[in-house]
């Protein structure tokens, strides 16, 4: 079965860049492709908590033979809820 009839679309043909770093408590995602752009987004609450970051960079890189500039994207994790305080009965 081919993954293209379960609604998954081709990516266009050329070099898939997907590079990650870490630098301090930001990860920096970059891509080539908008598809995979919209990949990390979709992933970005687990990606984050995985690699221990409160900040995602991501970062579409200008495809070549087109015009037009890179795209930035930065998105903060919002701070986790503390747990509720439970009163000691006495």
């Amino acid at each position: 079965m081919s993954p293209f009839r379960d609604g998954f679309r081709a990516v266009p043909d050329c070099l898939p860049v997907n590079c990650m770093a870490r630098n301090a408590e930001a990860l920096h995602v970059t891509v080539l492709h908008a598809a995979a752009a919209d990949l990390f987004w979709q992933v970005r609450h687990r990606l984050t908590a995985l690699y221990g970051c409160s900040t995602l960079r991501l970062t579409v890189l200008k495809p070549p033979n087109t015009d037009g500039q890179a795209i930035d994207i930065e998105w903060r994790r919002p701070p986790e809820a503390a747990p509720p305080l439970s009163r000691s009965r006495r």
